[in-house]
């Protein structure tokens, strides 16, 4: 398997106290851990180090484990025994080693040492990249490639194609890399803080951004739905999902009385201290503290009793119901085919979004979103600075449109576009 997948990095503040969270995470403190318990009082065997596994709103829990031996499998095992999920819900999850510009899949039989020695190959081939400045965009008149199998395609078992599969690169011969977006926060803490400087990053336990969508839906266990359920508020206040003020008001509602309760007054400075955590950054400028408060609370109160796992679910619903949703993320800069800037689609900085519908270019400042189904999509390719794609559109007079990037990620894209696109064919055909 040769797939590559981009997440958000992005870590978010810590969970309030007061959070309904069937996970119960460990308080981070410095302590000797096994998988099986955190007490301070467990000795820990020769070469074990205590790891910290992050969840995407920036809890972790701990375990000691052996990086020399412990493989990503086993790992995986360990963490999804730990949070609670020991069903097929498991398969929706899996470990990723992640910094703040990029993050790898670990699979089965991959060492967790070798993790750490492969790092810095890594970071600098796809963030550091000293030959990508030199590489010109590809120009409106670049010939594209062809749909043609130049990149391995996911295989139909979930299982076996994200976390089983041994068709590796030649350069990543046991996990699929991806690139992050921007940190808000500037900070990594260190997975391996017994290792130094060389394991500067974190394993995150996260569902796959490649999940079918029937497959997330038949998701059943509590532990299982609530980290989905983290992964869609991080990418609603993050503005990876750009949604309408009326829509996140809803949201907003849903996430407060999951997290604080039944509305109090207390909750009043809650809400104002902690805006950023319920409101997307693209519509919080829009009013004042004062203001968001006068037009959330009162939705908050509305929910006053209301089953906290229901509420989950519908979040992810109404989340669902996006084209975008589920999207894996790369940060790309918009360049423009012509010169007129009245005339261009998009300005400077975009989010290119991939998943099982098609190809997304959203620029949440403006709230603008375009999207092309993989049946309009004709061709696409890149360089190590830049990533273009030619379309369908209903324009009869220009019945194509090209769009370019400029990136240093625009392999990665190529990847998945080329899987989802392969994926998408074999679905046609079954039709």
């Amino acid at each position: 398997m040769n797939h590559q997948e981009m997440i958000d990095a992005e870590s978010e503040s810590s969970s309030s106290s007061n959070q309904v969270n069937p996970i119960h995470h460990d308080d981070g403190s410095s302590k000797t851990s096994s998988p099986s318990s955190s007490s301070p009082n467990v000795a820990m065997k020769p070469n074990q180090v205590i790891l910290r596994i992050y969840f995407i709103d920036d809890t972790h829990k701990t375990l000691s484990i052996d990086p020399n031996t412990i493989n990503g499998e086993q790992l995986w095992d360990m963490v999804s025994e730990k949070v609670g999920i020991n069903n097929r819900d498991a398969e929706c999850f899996f470990v990723w080693a992640q910094s703040d510009e990029i993050e790898w899949l670990l699979y089965n039989h991959q060492k967790i040492s070798d993790v750490i020695n492969n790092w810095n190959a890594i970071k600098s081939r796809y963030i550091d990249n000293p030959n990508g400045a030199d590489s010109p965009p590809l120009s409106p008149g670049a010939t594209l490639k062809k749909l043609t199998p130049t990149l391995g395609r996911k295989s139909s078992s979930l299982l076996e194609s994200l976390r089983g599969s041994k068709k590796e690169k030649e350069q990543s011969k046991s996990m699929s890399t991806a690139v992050a977006i921007e940190h808000k926060s500037n900070k990594v803490h260190a997975s391996f803080p017994t290792l130094g400087e060389v394991g500067m990053f974190r394993l995150v336990y996260r569902a796959t951004s490649v999940l079918p969508l029937q497959l997330e839906k038949n998701v059943s266990s509590p532990e299982a739905i609530h980290l989905l359920y983290i992964q869609a508020v991080h990418h609603v206040v993050q503005s990876n999902y750009p949604c309408e003020e009326d829509i996140a008001v809803k949201l907003a509602s849903i996430q407060l009385q999951v997290n604080v309760g039944d509305n109090k007054q207390e909750h009043t400075m809650h809400l104002r201290e902690s805006l950023n955590r319920y409101i997307p950054q693209h519509l919080v400028s829009k009013h004042t503290a004062a203001e968001w408060e006068n037009i959330v609370l009162p939705q908050h109160v509305l929910l006053r009793g209301s089953n906290i796992s229901q509420l989950k679910k519908a979040y992810l619903e109404s989340c669902q119901r996006w084209i975008y949703y589920q999207s894996t993320f790369f940060n790309a800069k918009f360049v423009p085919v012509n010169t007129s800037f009245f005339t261009q689609d998009f300005e400077g900085r975009v989010r290119i979004g991939i998943n099982s519908y098609g190809f997304h270019i959203i620029d949440p400042k403006v709230m603008k979103i375009v999207s092309h189904n993989y049946k309009d999509i004709i061709c696409w390719d890149n360089t190590s600075s830049s990533f273009s794609i030619q379309v369908m559109t209903t324009n009869k007079q220009n019945a194509q449109k090209s769009y370019m990037f400029k990136t240093t990620v625009g392999e990665l894209i190529n990847d998945l576009l080329h899987d989802w696109h392969a994926d998408w064919e074999v679905d046609m055909k079954k039709n």
